[in-house]
């Protein structure tokens, strides 16, 4: 391309005044909300609500932002890959690797706001030996929970190991 180039504009603005004031602009507009509203009305045979910041319907906006800094958390902890900021944890998940731990952490962040670190053992061990792991785990004094799986190989499709 030669020249200036336009810069796109998606949207998802839900109050009708501010789409329409978008749609007046020189910038081509993607409007995602524009593009499948009319439809979805027209099944549902109501009129959606075009209030601003309704963050997905969430009624308590506090609840919503501890639920999405538990999930960075759970992200950031997955596999025993962060120590930084354990002492927040609320749950540590100590299991073998490929049962489950990622995604009952992702839920237990997602639903309940929980801050779930997971480490993943071998042969009976937790992987990561970091002073600061093993503070959070010998922490008794909280009210913590430290759930553990007993170690089991996983055989792959193939046929071969998988720990």
């Amino acid at each position: 391309m030669r020249g200036p180039v336009p810069p796109l504009v998606f949207t998802t603005a839900a109050v009708d005044e501010v789409r329409e004031e978008l749609l007046r602009t020189n910038a081509p507009i993607i409007d995602f909300f524009g593009l499948h509203m009319a439809h979805v009305e027209a099944q549902l045979g109501a009129r959606g609500l075009r209030e601003a910041r309704r963050l997905h319907g969430v009624g308590d906006v506090r609840r919503y932002n501890d639920r999405m800094a538990a999930i960075e958390f759970a992200m950031e902890h997955d596999a025993g890959l962060g120590t930084r900021g354990l002492d927040r944890a609320d749950v540590v998940l100590i299991a073998p690797s490929r049962c489950g731990k990622t995604h009952t952490a992702m839920y237990l962040a997602l639903q309940h706001g929980l801050f779930g670190p997971n480490e993943p053992t071998r042969g009976g061990a937790a992987v990561a030996d970091s002073a600061q792991f093993s503070a959070v785990l010998s922490d008794a004094a909280d009210s913590r929970y430290v759930g553990t799986a007993p170690p089991r190989p996983r055989v792959q499709e193939t046929g071969s190991l998988a720990l």
